[in-house]
């Protein structure tokens, strides 16, 4: 196989694990009244709770907007609140409710069991040979989104 085909059915496949992951944890997300990218803002402030937009926005890559709206439906659903920061007022800090962290912690359980289902099919070696590619293929990615 040559290299633009290789590098072609990697990104089928990446294409494809990440529909298909998408579309099957929104489908358990359901239960919990969360989209795909609700959750990830949830477990993200699980990570690191007490977070500007901007920082949400960085560590998910994506923009402000797109935060902003997921923002807004989060805290329609109480499980965030915003908080002016008490080192810089025009910031607001995003952070979990107790409602918040409760469900963020069973959408994590969800995510964990989905991934957990999917490393069985693989040994730790394979999982481990495959990262150090993709690892290059996404820096060389951001590199070219700067340019």
């Amino acid at each position: 196989m040559k290299k633009k085909e290789s590098l072609e059915a990697i990104f089928r496949m990446a294409s494809g694990i990440h529909i298909k992951t998408r579309r099957i944890l929104e489908n358990r997300l359901k239960s919990l009244k969360l989209t795909f990218p609700q959750s990830g803002v949830l477990i993200s402030l699980l990570r690191n709770d007490a977070v500007s937009q901007k920082y949400l926005a960085e560590s998910l890559d994506t923009d402000s907007t797109t935060i902003m709206v997921i923002c807004d439906a989060l805290e329609k659903k109480g499980v965030i609140k915003r908080m002016k920061d008490p080192r810089d007022r025009r910031t607001n800090l995003i952070c979990l409710t107790p409602l918040g962290k409760r469900i963020g912690a069973d959408s994590t359980g969800l995510s964990m069991e989905y991934a957990e289902r999917l490393a069985a099919s693989c040994s730790q070696r394979e999982l481990e040979s495959i990262l150090p590619v993709l690892r290059k293929l996404y820096e060389e990615i951001k590199r070219i989104e700067k340019q």
